[in-house]
Parts: C-alpha cells; sequence; structure tokens
C-alpha cells in the first residue's frame, strides 16, 4: 500500500515523468572515440576512430540520435587502407564526417608512431562517396607532412567554398613544446581535391597556455563562425571550447564561458571522465546536440577497458548569444531526455553468432589488413594457424570485437587439435601487441598467458585435444576469471580475479575480446574451428 501512494504522489507532481523517454550514456559504448556527425534529411550518420583495427572507421547510422547501428565502414579494402607496418596506438586518428551536395566526406589522419607519444609520419586523408552502404574512394592525401598536424575537419561556407582546418605544434616554437597545438584552416578545391591558397592561424586555445588545442570544427550560424575546439589534453583535463568571428579567418573571440564542457572540475572518482572531442548536430525538428567522447571508470577510479565511447550531450543556442552544452548542471548525462524525434528500434545483436552467413557480422574486426584471407566458414568460423603471434606488430589470425562494458561474459566453442607443441588457438583481450592476455589451447595444454612486454603462463591443465573446448572469460568490474569445459556442463576454473593491470590504461583506446590462432612462427596447414561464440555484456 506504501508502494502504490508513493507512486501516486509522483505521478500526481510529475505528470509527464512516465510518458517522457529516456535514454542511457553512452549512446555508441566500447572503444569509439573521436565521433563525428553529419544528417542527411531524417538519417544521423557518425563515425569514430578506428586506430589500427580493420575495416576502419566504422559508421553508424540513426534516426533518433540515441539508437544506433553499424552499417559500413569508410575502408574496406587493403587498396583503400593497409595499415601492416602500424604500431598498436597508431593508425587512423579523428575522422570528421560531413554532406554536401550529395557527396559524403570523411576526412581522417593517418598516423605512424615513433616509441612514446610522437609521430613519424602523418598523413591527412579524404574519402569520399554518393552512397554511404556502398563503397567509399580510394584515400585522397591532403598533407604529407608530420609538420601539417592532425585532427582534419572540412567545413562548406555557405559561399560555395571549402576548408580544412587541422591542429599541429606551432611552427615557430621548439619541439619541447610540442604540447602546445594551433588551429589553422586552408581552402580546398574540392574538384582537384588540393589545398590552395595560403594558412591561416586561428587559435592556440583558451586557457593561457593551453595544451593540445585539437579537433576543430566551423559552424556557421547567425552571421558568425563558430570555431569548436577541444583543449587539455585528451585525458583527465580534456575540455571543450568555443569562439567566434565574422569573417573565416579570424579574428576569433573567445567565449568567456570556457569551457562549454568538462568534467575536470568534478574529482577523480566522477565515473564519466576525459569528456571532449566534441562535434555539434541539429535535428530536423530545430532542437541541438552534441556527440562528445568520454570514458567510464571502473569502481577503482583508474581503469576503463573499454577506452573513449561516445556520449549523447543535450544543447541549446541562446538568443544571438553563445551555445550552451548540457544546460541547467553541465556535465554528460548518465540518463536524460531523448530527442524530440520518432523512436528508431533497431534489430539486437545476436548473443550468440554461429557464423552461418557466410561472411562476418559489422562488428567483426581484424587486428591491421590480411593481405590474404585466413578465415573461411563451415560448420563456424575457420581461421587458418599463421606464423604470426599477437605479441607481435603484424596482421594475426584474429578477429575480434569491442568490449562495451567492464562487466561482460564471452563463451566460444572451439574444435582444434595442436599438430605440435607450438601451436595455439582461443580467446584473447588485446589493449596492444605488447599488453593482452591468451586464453589457449595450446599443444595438449590449456594455457593462460598473460603479456606486458613479455609472456607470463599464470596457469597450465591437460586437456584431451580430440573433445571440443569451451573456454569462457568473465569480466567482473575488470577482474577476469578464465574458465574451462569439454561438455559446456562441468566447468573448472583455470585463473581467477586477474587483474586488468595487465592491459595498462590507454584512455586513447579501448580493448577488444577476440577469437585466435597461431603457429607461433612456423609454417603450418592447420585450422581452428570456432562453432560458435558469445557475447553477453
Amino acid at each position: 500500500m506504501k508502494k502504490l501512494l508513493i507512486l501516486f504522489v509522483f505521478i500526481c507532481l510529475a505528470p509527464n515523468a512516465l510518458s517522457q523517454i529516456m535514454f542511457s550514456n553512452p549512446i555508441i559504448p566500447g572503444f569509439n572515440p573521436d565521433p563525428s556527425i553529419t544528417r542527411v534529411g531524417d538519417d544521423y550518420y557518425l563515425v569514430t576512430s578506428s586506430w589500427e583495427y580493420s575495416p576502419s572507421i566504422p559508421i553508424y547510422h540513426s534516426k533518433d540520435l540515441v539508437n544506433w547501428n553499424i552499417i559500413n565502414y569508410v575502408a574496406t579494402t587493403k587498396e583503400q587502407l593497409n595499415l601492416n607496418d602500424y604500431e598498436s596506438y597508431g593508425g587512423v586518428w579523428a575522422p570528421t564526417i560531413r554532406y554536401n551536395n550529395g557527396i559524403f566526406y570523411v576526412t581522417a589522419s593517418l598516423v605512424k608512431r615513433e616509441p612514446g607519444l610522437g609521430a613519424k609520419e602523418i598523413k591527412n586523408v579524404l574519402f569520399t562517396t554518393e552512397d554511404i552502404n556502398g563503397q567509399w574512394s580510394l584515400p585522397i592525401v591532403l598533407t604529407d607532412q608530420v609538420e601539417a598536424g592532425i585532427d582534419p575537419s572540412l567545413f562548406f561556407d555557405d559561399n560555395g567554398k571549402s576548408y580544412l582546418l587541422l591542429n599541429r605544434p606551432p611552427l615557430s616554437l621548439s619541439k619541447t613544446r610540442s604540447k602546445i597545438r594551433e588551429i589553422y584552416i586552408q581552402e580546398v578545391d574540392l574538384k582537384s581535391k588540393k589545398l590552395v591558397g595560403s594558412q591561416h592561424i586561428l587559435t592556440r586555445g583558451f586557457a593561457a597556455q593551453s595544451k593540445y588545442a585539437e579537433g576543430p570544427h566551423i559552424y556557421q550560424k547567425d552571421g558568425y563562425y563558430y570555431l569548436l575546439i577541444s583543449e587539455g589534453g585528451t585525458g583527465y583535463n580534456h575540455a571543450v571550447t568555443i569562439s567566434r568571428s565574422r569573417e573565416i579567418f579570424g579574428p576569433y573571440i573567445q567565449n568567456d564561458a570556457n569551457p562549454l564542457l568538462t568534467h575536470r572540475n568534478l574529482g577523480k572518482n566522477y565515473p564519466i571522465q576525459n569528456v571532449g572531442h566534441a562535434d555539434f548536430i541539429q535535428t530536423q525538428n530545430g532542437e541541438w546536440w552534441s556527440v562528445v567522447l568520454g570514458i567510464r571508470l571502473t569502481d577503482d577510479g583508474t581503469h576503463s577497458i573499454m577506452g573513449r565511447e561516445t556520449f549523447l550531450t543535450p544543447m541549446v543556442w541562446e538568443k544571438n548569444q553563445w551555445p550552451v552544452m548540457s544546460p541547467m548542471n553541465g556535465v554528460v548525462p548518465e540518463h536524460f531526455s531523448a530527442p524530440n524525434l520518432p523512436v528508431h528500434k533497431i534489430k539486437p545483436e545476436r548473443v550468440r553468432d554461429k557464423f552461418d552467413q557466410r561472411k562476418l557480422a559489422l562488428h567483426w574486426n581484424f587486428l591491421r589488413t590480411p593481405l590474404q584471407p585466413f578465415h573461411s566458414f563451415d560448420k563456424g568460423l575457420k581461421l587458418n594457424l599463421l606464423p604470426t603471434k599477437i605479441t607481435e606488430q603484424s596482421t594475426p589470425a584474429f578477429v575480434g570485437r569491442r568490449i562495451t562494458t567492464s562487466n561482460f561474459t564471452a563463451l566460444v566453442k572451439l574444435e582444434f587439435s595442436a599438430q605440435n607443441h607450438m601451436e595455439e588457438a582461443g580467446l584473447v583481450i588485446i589493449s596492444s601487441h605488447f599488453e593482452n592476455y591468451r586464453f589457449v589451447v595450446k599443444g595438449q595444454q590449456l594455457q593462460v598467458i598473460a603479456h606486458k612486454n613479455s609472456d607470463k603462463l599464470l596457469a597450465s591443465i591437460k586437456i584431451d585435444p580430440a573433445k571440443s573446448h569451451y573456454l569462457n572469460i568473465k569480466s567482473d568490474n575488470e577482474r577476469f576469471s578464465f574458465n574451462y569445459s569439454s561438455d559446456n556442463q562441468t566447468w573448472q576454473s583455470i585463473v581467477t580475479d586477474a587483474s586488468s593491470d595487465v592491459l595498462g590504461f590507454r584512455h586513447t583506446t579501448g580493448d577488444y575480446i577476440a577469437m585466435y590462432a597461431s603457429a607461433n612462427g612456423k609454417k603450418s596447414s592447420n585450422q581452428a574451428t570456432f562453432k560458435w561464440f558469445e557475447y553477453t555484456p
């Protein structure tokens, strides 16, 4: 009776509360950083960074800004993009998607890294298509010098001209001050697909001695050019700031209310951190929203196997004034009223993938770019045992998917008989080629191996290679347990409470759970058959 009374009072005090549709952040969970968004009619398209994974640059589609599904990739062939010599944490950075006069454009940075955080090669490239669900063009190189910077963003002016925005270290400063970045702009000739004219420096950020001014986008509104950037670095101090000018080349006047959005003032125990790298979108109903990246930390506040994810934030433009992100409270909401758009229901992803469609579902990725096929379909997914290893900077026999929550269960039925003590197949959790877990049938053993720069054998048991192998990995707030069965009925715990410290904590990328097979440096004609794979967030 007491519960009914409380419900009655709630309804009386908030008559719209039960009818209002809510959404939860992140809208695209798992490793999906640097979101960029565009609208065509009542269709919304969003791209994110994909780093060293292929196919590259996932394209998500929605009609309500809340429910998204992956529909394609920008780069799907080795001719478009070959990532084989790209380091972990290198690859495809910060794409921007735009639509103009019937053509979709995606710009992105291709970055090869040197030890540490430096870059030894940067190409800023442009892909185009008239059919977002079809094949995209080969990449057109707009810049190929490290000094040109990263984070390319196209802007189409109302006067018909087109421009490219980038961020780079100021040419006038020494490399010891490379954390200082400047945003600059240059005209693009869309017919020749080349940069033309002079470069114009627009800003180094809002804060005095601001670090890492990045992620630039320009929007036209009410006679102004609004320049949206992020600054403070893509970690804990990430922030979104804005400036504006009557002229495209400036001068740009900073918003006195900057930063528009940041969580750095909320303390390191706040559940969503590292908020920034925003992009604005206006709905067909006139509402404004922003997509931003952020990180959900685990309870101890130190890790995130999901890495940077895509969040949705409400915003408004005050009359003849500046935009306000997340009005009234100034934070990226964990839950909020959904946009005023018809609900777009999407087909849920299958928990168990039986690999019976003769092709991989779009959420599966390879590690770097396979130059030759190593997988096939025959009553499951077959992986050839390549010589390459997951612990090398290479393209192994690897089919993986993003981890989307800190609590999950992955279960696979594997049929595999090693021909020698070197061959292995099973499941992996990977952050990089030097930070990963392997849960594999190796020879006549089942092994759990932690790799942080070198292999460390955590457990090994003898098994019957003639039987089926059921491998189960559970994550409980990023503490991993590894379990084994030969019949999917009786289970044996192999390792419990393994730490995600092995995977490190890169706030740039997130981790994958994957099927994997290797002959560990030898040639082999052997195959591993994964009958099915289950992933349960």
